[in-house]
């Protein structure tokens, strides 16, 4: 098997308590920022943080695929991490405090298996860059999701 890690970061304009709180939320927040390759998150137990058991769904270069994954939480309110039960990936999300706590700096640190032979190079060579598009898209979308919390969190 050959490892491969993927490194997205960016500066999302809400404090790191609010950002983490919608990373750990499998029932609404983490599935209202994902990408449109994305097509599901089932939560099996748990649902908020440590703990969580579920299934993602997804449709890649027209395929469709799933897996499961659990949630720790290694640093509560810095530090998640989304394991594949296969052993396949292992993403950990970072929150970390930026501008005072206004705004958050948040990295996805993944780290991909894949067999060290044609196809898993061929598959490698396909889903590395698509992969960095995909967390930069995310990252974005957790940014406007972020900013439409904000108003109603001000008005309350």
């Amino acid at each position: 098997m050959t490892q491969v890690r993927v490194i997205e970061s960016a500066v999302i304009d809400a404090p790191p308590a609010a950002v983490y709180a919608v990373l750990r939320d499998y029932h609404v927040g983490h599935p209202a920022i994902l990408p449109p390759q994305f097509t599901g998150i089932h939560v099996e137990t748990g649902g908020y943080g440590a703990g969580t058991i579920g299934r993602a769904d997804m449709k890649v270069f027209g395929q469709k695929s799933s897996f499961r994954f659990e949630v720790s939480e290694p640093d509560p309110g810095r530090l998640m991490v989304e394991a594949n039960l296969d052993g396949s990936v292992v993403t950990a999300f970072y929150v970390e405090p930026e501008n005072g706590g206004r705004q958050s700096h948040v990295t996805f640190d993944s780290e991909f298996q894949f067999p060290n032979n044609p196809a898993g190079w061929l598959r490698r060579w396909l889903m590395i860059p698509m992969i960095h598009r995909m967390y930069q898209e995310e990252l974005g979308i957790l940014n406007r999701y972020m900013r439409a919390q904000r108003p109603a969190a001000q008005s309350a």
